[in-house]
């Protein structure tokens, strides 16, 4: 099973590296890479991580303003990376180092009918969401949480850029008619979805296993079992459709999780301003 597991690997890459082959695929910032490796390393000092972050001076003011900001929903105010690795711990700064350095990297797209700006908003919104709902169901996981909910759908902006003359119109149709289904217009019209691209690209840039794991099974039907709950309750939602993402959201925590309709009522306009001012840190 382990082979043909191996085997299907291979040739679903195969198949996604011939979609996307007259899209290039940027590459992540050398210096993140390096402050990712240093953080999965239990012998490397936080003055080490330090001194490589404050290497990209950009990157170094992101992560402390991303981090001070009511969208991430830290109360003491993080005045150093010192201070972060000490309050988060280090697999929680790096979900936030990773969200920021994906989003940096990620091209402009050029497609009728997709709207980036607002396509970001709605992930932004789907992160401060998770966290939200991660604090109800499963606490220890807030910051993965917010940077699963990020970059669950990071595959459809370079799907988007890759397949421009088609995709967007593709986009806005599901947009009309959001119970309809992303995936499967995407696996109609391409043979993959935005959730294996995703997966693709988030190997190639080596991001951490359980990111990876929550962009390619997000919308899979046992996905709870690979993906947290919190991040699995928002990914059905839709860009620019607040209506049927809030009755949504608050159907599917009732019925899934027992949560208070109002309760989550009232976590999803919170999560809408806290998305608002990310969204406004990343521009």
């Amino acid at each position: 099973m382990f082979k043909l597991f191996n085997k299907n690997r291979k040739n679903d890459e195969a198949g996604l590296d011939e979609l996307l082959k007259d899209f290039e695929l940027p590459s992540f910032p050398e210096a993140v890479m390096q402050v990712m490796s240093l953080l999965r390393q239990p012998e490397s000092s936080t003055r080490e991580i330090t001194s490589l972050l404050e290497m990209d001076p950009g990157m170094h003011a992101r992560v402390l303003k991303t981090v001070n900001s009511a969208s991430f929903g830290i109360a003491t105010e993080v005045t150093s990376v010192q201070h972060a690795i000490g309050l988060l711990g280090r697999s929680r700064l790096e979900a936030i180092i990773v969200s920021i350095a994906v989003l940096s990297s990620m091209p402009p797209v050029d497609a009728r009918g997709f709207d980036a700006g607002c396509f970001w908003l709605t992930s932004a919104q789907r992160a401060s969401l998770a966290r939200a709902l991660s604090i109800r169901l499963h606490p220890t996981t807030q910051a993965e949480s917010f940077t699963a909910g990020l970059l669950q759908d990071m595959g459809v902006p370079v799907l988007a850029s890759a397949q421009s003359d088609t995709y967007g119109d593709l986009y806005a149709r599901w947009k009309q008619v959001p119970d309809q289904g992303l995936s499967e217009l995407e696996r109609e019209a391409f043979g993959y979805d935005h959730a294996q691209v995703g997966a693709r690209v988030a190997r190639v840039w080596k991001l951490p296993e359980f990111l990876i794991d929550s962009i390619s099974s997000h919308h899979d039907a046992d996905a709870e079992e690979h993906v947290s709950a919190a991040v699995h309750l928002v990914s059905s939602m839709c860009d620019g459709a607040d209506d049927f993402n809030r009755a949504r959201l608050i159907d599917l925590c009732r019925d899934r999780h027992g949560l208070d309709a109002e309760t989550i009522a009232g976590d999803y306009e919170t999560a809408l301003e806290h998305a608002r001012e990310f969204h406004k840190l990343l521009e």
